[in-house]
């Protein structure tokens, strides 16, 4: 989708105009993987002995063309929501405005949030209104020091100082796309709230490409801090 030509370490140029991302398909998925996770979860405990009975008795919300149909109403903003996040990367360790923004997004989708995990994580928690399993959603959202160089108008234009060197800050890995596509999972199955078997953790990690040398960082950290004690999810599905 975003092809990279390395010219050294940390190096690059994207030599496509950040083509089109598949966001209706990512984020229908996305809401379709709690759904079958709480399937699975359901017919591991022997609530019913078949997944057809699983399906019937323990998910009773939309069928996938009601769930296709809000991913589709929201398509235009998730696609927005990308392309701001792509204009203002942030690198590890570092991404300040991006938590402030989806804590911004959880809480108006009325989604308990929790901030500064791990430095800048955001943690999100939806209830659902029937008993369920707990599935955390992740995705990841720190940039690269990467130089953009195509002209597209949300291209970025930022650089700040890497490991002493000034660079360009870019989301040459997708991480722009992946949160994005999280906030309208989340908008997705927090419209279907009162139909949900379960909880869901909207995990928001920073630091993926590794903290700066000499601070912690990133999942390894948010383990640590315990984002996963209460509650403790059995699955744990990594947009990627």
């Amino acid at each position: 989708m975003i092809r990279v030509s390395t010219e050294g370490p940390r190096q690059a140029a994207v030599q496509s105009p950040l083509g089109p991302v598949p966001f209706l398909h990512e984020v229908s998925h996305g809401a379709q993987v709690f759904r079958r996770l709480s399937d699975a979860f359901c017919l591991r405990r022997g609530v019913c002995s078949r997944r057809s009975s699983v399906r019937q008795e323990r998910w009773a919300g939309p069928p996938r063309p009601g769930i296709d149909r809000f991913a589709a109403q929201i398509e235009p903003e998730v696609i927005a929501c990308r392309r701001q996040i792509h204009e203002h990367p942030e690198l590890s360790n570092r991404e300040v405005e991006t938590g402030k923004l989806v804590a911004e997004r959880l809480g108006k989708l009325g989604i308990a949030v929790k901030t500064g995990v791990a430095h800048t994580g955001v943690v999100g928690i939806l209830k659902g209104g029937k008993p369920g399993p707990v599935v955390a959603l992740r995705a990841d959202m720190d940039a690269l020091p990467v130089t953009e160089e195509v002209d597209v108008p949300f291209a970025s234009k930022v650089r700040t100082t890497y490991d002493g060197k000034e660079v360009g800050v870019m989301h040459a890995c997708g991480h722009d796309a992946h949160t994005a596509i999280l906030l309208g999972v989340a908008e997705v199955l927090s419209r279907l709230k009162a139909e949900l078997p379960g909880t869901v953790e909207f995990v928001f990690q920073p630091a993926e490409e590794g903290p700066p040398a000499g601070e912690e960082g990133g999942a390894r950290l948010m383990i640590k801090e315990g984002i996963f004690h209460d509650p403790k999810p059995e699955a744990i599905s990594v947009c990627t």
